[in-house]
């Protein structure tokens, strides 16, 4: 969800992420808008429960998101961010239980290899305690994720949007960052 007081030129949707028909479950897709000159894409990449099994157990690629975000990274955006399906953790044992012949290195790179692509391509974090962070209520690691390049960035933070005596609005909180758009 996007508020601003600046217009907004109309958005694109990027359909078909699945570039090698990777994400079984779920078909993913992105968006993009256009505020003041800057491109921004949010999206929902491949990923979850279903999906990392087939990944683990080798019936899907590791590198799918990353295939992903290579399409999306075509139309050059300042800020990508969204539902990454990715985050750092070594505790693959949730996952390791379910399946036969776990190959440890294939899976790391699933959850692991979109970031990595990122910090390549010279996008910087905008929420920099992500190895320690969460966002989600299925592990210890983000998965939602901000990355910039080329724009200035002020405070960032995660809003926890459950506790102990709160109604869960989300299974993910929310990342705040603030944005200096030019004018």
């Amino acid at each position: 969800m996007i508020y601003s007081r600046i217009k907004v030129k109309k958005g694109i949707n990027i359909k078909n992420l699945d570039s090698r028909k990777g994400c079984i479950s779920t078909p993913r897709c992105a968006s993009s808008i256009d505020i003041n000159g800057i491109k921004l894409v949010n999206v929902h990449l491949c990923g979850g429960r279903f999906d990392d099994k087939d990944v683990a157990e080798k019936k899907m690629s590791s590198r799918v998101r990353e295939d992903e975000m290579r399409m999306i990274m075509k139309i050059k955006p300042e800020i990508v961010l969204g539902d990454f399906n990715a985050g750092y953790n070594d505790d693959y044992s949730f996952i390791e239980k379910q399946v036969k012949n776990f190959d440890r290195d294939h899976y790391k790179k699933w959850m692991e290899g979109v970031i990595e692509y990122m910090f390549k391509e010279k996008y910087q974090s905008a929420y920099k305690y992500y190895k320690i962070g969460q966002t989600t209520i299925r592990g210890k690691f983000v998965i939602d994720w901000v990355f910039y390049k080329n724009i200035t960035i002020g405070k960032t933070k995660i809003i926890r949007f459950w506790g102990k005596n709160m109604k869960m609005l989300a299974d993910h909180h929310a990342i705040l960052v603030e944005v200096f758009i030019p004018t």
